[in-house]
């Protein structure tokens, strides 16, 4: 998944803060909702924003007509800009993670698939934090966490466990002043790598990835005097199969390519003329045209307006065209929120408390801006199914059947579940009931499994004291999210008549010689 960061003159917007004028938020009504387990939810894009003046987090459900409602606020750390999402807690439901800039933090706040979120918690980073991306850099299938300290010369690595928590965080050298970064495979070893925008240094640094979330740095890309490199993306710009960069200058009027030739190394930097002045810190990558090529959208703060940059394949890009937004825009991000596939923009205005939304007409060209009330100070943006919860499928296997058991022994047996839900699902299961006969129990009684997955539960019953009885019955499972979603496992325990004399002398003869008579000890099925 992709993960953008918005960097920004944090300077400049705190000297605009008290003229930005206090809005309520628009209200749209919803157009369809998909209900599960009585709780709203649908598979509609949503957006998320990072407010700097109120330190919120702000979430705005879309109705998939590209209208928009707002779900709620939740409180983050200070000036939060950069925000990535992700299942941090492995329970199928996107979270949300931002970077407080003030604090020296990230925030982590775990998403309820309806639009709610509770802060799980603050995790210390370096100095003046933008850039964020989420992704598992340890294998371990574990979102992790990379983290641009624009106030130091090194990138945060958090390793996640898998439940919502993060290891401390571990340090890597990259340049002085990140603020933004990328990640993906650019040396061919099939091992992540990172690449960072370095601010104060006028470059690119590209640390090598091992595998195990420990980097080392192995390139630096001089850009030129005052380039200033606030935001950067990946893509295969030219189609031959290998990552390329692409990031916005803050002190040129440019965005500049360099293709990568995967070892890790990259070709002559190439500058793209945007024409609309300076400071320009976010960037991202689509197919805006559907020509199969990438294409570039980056927002300029001092014109109020976004250019796009229509890719050719080879590399190269047209000359861009330009749209009128909001005061001030710093964030962009992609999504389809009409659902009429279509790529559509969203970008924040930070000097008017706006989002502005461009429609996207499939040909690479834009409807005019629709635009939609914010928190204070909107920064970083992202767009995903925030309001949706994968719906699970609970299955089960097996039987228990058991024959000529002798009063009072324990029958060890086991049967599976199952999660064959959609994608990403996460099936919190329980056991509701069993027989009333006999004494049970059993491995674990609940627990979850992500989609695809099937877990073995182990089954311990103690037969009943009766002779000459047959028990049945079923153990009913339910999915706790939805009970109607169930299944049972079939029980059978047949108990034989009372051993006579006959019997318990030829069982000691059997149990003394175990190799004698084997036809016997079948047919008695001792």
């Amino acid at each position: 998944m992709k993960f953008k960061i918005i960097a920004i003159l944090i300077c400049t917007l705190f000297l605009a803060a008290t003229a930005f004028p206090v809005n309520s938020s628009n209200i749209y009504t919803e157009k369809s909702k998909i209900s599960t387990a009585g709780l709203v939810q649908d598979m509609y894009l949503d957006i998320a924003v990072t407010n700097g003046f109120s330190n919120k987090l702000e979430i705005l459900l879309g109705n998939g007509i590209g209208g928009f409602t707002h779900k709620g606020d939740f409180s983050v750390g200070e000036f939060p800009a950069g925000i990535a999402d992700g299942d941090f807690n492995s329970d199928g439901i996107l979270d949300i993670i931002t970077t407080n800039y003030y604090n020296s933090t990230v925030s982590l706040l775990v998403g309820n698939g309806h639009g709610d979120f509770t802060l799980l918690g603050n995790f210390s980073v370096g100095l003046e934090p933008l850039g964020v991306i989420s992704i598992d850099l340890n294998e371990d299938e574990a979102l992790d966490v990379a983290v641009a300290n624009s106030g130091s010369n090194y990138v945060s690595i958090l390793l996640g466990d898998g439940s919502g928590g993060f290891a401390t965080e571990e340090t890597f050298n990259i340049g002085l002043g990140p603020a933004d970064l990328c990640v993906g495979i650019f040396d061919g070893d099939d091992k992540l790598d990172i690449v960072g925008a370095i601010l104060d240094d006028d470059s690119i640094g590209v640390l090598q990835g091992d595998g195990t979330g420990s980097f080392v740095l192995t390139n630096t890309i001089d850009l030129g005097p005052d380039y200033k490199p606030y935001a950067l993306t990946n893509g295969d710009f030219n189609n031959d199969d290998n990552l390329d960069i692409a990031f916005a200058s803050g002190g040129h009027p440019y965005v500049g390519v360099l293709l990568g030739n995967g070892t890790g190394e990259f070709g002559k930097l190439q500058n793209f003329t945007v024409g609309h002045g300076l400071e320009r810190f976010d960037i991202i990558t689509e197919d805006y045209n559907k020509d199969g090529n990438l294409d570039i959208a980056v927002p300029n703060p001092d014109d109020d307006t976004i250019s796009v940059l229509l890719g050719s394949g080879t590399g190269g890009f047209a000359p861009p065209s330009t749209y009128s937004v909001g005061d001030y825009p710093v964030g962009i991000c992609n999504g389809d929120f009409d659902s009429d596939g279509n790529i559509d923009l969203a970008i924040t205005n930070a000097f008017e408390n706006t989002l502005s939304i461009l429609f996207g007409k499939g040909d690479g060209d834009f409807e005019d801006q629709d635009k939609i009330f914010t928190g204070e100070g909107p920064i970083g943006i992202i767009s995903g199914q925030i309001n949706y919860i994968p719906e699970p499928d609970l299955q089960c296997d097996g039987s228990i059947q058991w024959r000529k058991i002798p009063p009072g022994t324990q029958i060890i047996d086991e049967f599976s579940i199952g999660n064959l839900g959609e994608n990403d699902s996460v099936l919190h299961w329980e056991i509701e009931s069993c027989p009333s006969w006999g004494s049970w129990g059993f491995s674990e009684e609940s627990g979850y499994i992500n989609n695809g997955i099937w877990d073995s539960v182990q089954v311990f019953i103690t037969a009943p004291n009766e002779t000459k009885t047959r028990y049945t019955g079923t153990i009913r499972i339910i999915n706790v999210d939805n009970p109607s979603d169930h299944c049972e496992i079939e029980v059978s325990v047949e108990t034989p008549r009372t051993n006579n004399l006959f019997q318990n002398l030829l069982n000691l003869l059997l149990e003394r010689f175990p190799n004698l008579f084997p036809l016997v000890r079948k047919f008695l099925e001792i």
